[in-house]
């Protein structure tokens, strides 16, 4: 897979992702992209300029939530769904850093960004790591991420990130029906909605049940 980099200057970078863990430059592919990510997130953190322009600093860090949350949740996701994980948590160790938290996007952002205390912080990484799994558990795409994010209502003021926003159920349910592989790792849903998702898997399996037996009496 490529990951694109946006870059400051309007530019883009592509880096090389492994397709699987087998791939013998995994590590130092996921290495590089990490790295990437870094250097282009020294270049966008708001400098004493911005923070003192009017208005400057809201918008700056803005801008960088803006451009942060894509392309490490497209990141992640890719790391996760390909075997990648303890590939790309290897850096913490590598970095000389530590958790003992096991949530996927709060140690996966501590990967991305172990080399970098100054410019990605503790206080930054619980926020984004809030934002992304709320996303996650939404089945939220990367490239509708940022609008998803900015349009829920005191998205940190939320008391519980097991929440489910309106409008959402029917596009979960027909997610998780056909989730095969993410299903523990999002954790468990209101009972409405995983009622509806056993409800759909048995009909499925009826179905291709007796689609195989109409097939075998065939031949």
């Amino acid at each position: 897979m490529q990951l694109p980099i946006t870059l400051l200057n309007g530019g883009q970078k592509v880096v090389e992702l492994p397709d699987d863990h087998d791939d013998p430059k995994a590590d130092s592919l996921i290495e590089i992209a990490a790295q990437e990510i870094c250097l282009e997130l020294a270049r966008r953190k708001p400098t004493e300029e911005d923070k003192n322009a009017k208005g400057g600093k809201h918008k700056k860090e803005s801008d960088l939530a803006k451009w942060i949350r894509p392309v490490c949740y497209r990141f992640i996701i890719h790391c996760e769904k390909q075997g990648l994980l303890e590939n790309l948590y290897s850096r913490i160790k590598s970095y000389g850093r530590y958790t003992d938290k096991e949530e996927l996007f709060s140690r996966a952002l501590l990967a991305i960004f172990a080399e970098d205390r100054a410019n990605f912080t503790e206080t930054d990484r619980r926020r984004y790591n809030r934002q992304l799994w709320y996303a996650y558990r939404h089945y939220v795409p990367w490239e509708f991420l940022n609008g998803f994010i900015t349009t829920v209502q005191d998205f940190d003021k939320k008391k519980s990130l097991a929440t489910i926003e309106n409008g959402f159920a029917e596009w979960i349910i027909m997610n998780r029906t056909n989730d095969h592989d993410t299903t523990g790792i999002r954790e468990s849903y209101p009972k409405y909605i995983e009622q509806e998702v056993r409800k759909n898997k048995i009909g499925m399996a009826k179905f291709f049940k007796h689609a195989q037996s109409g097939y075998t009496s065939e031949q």
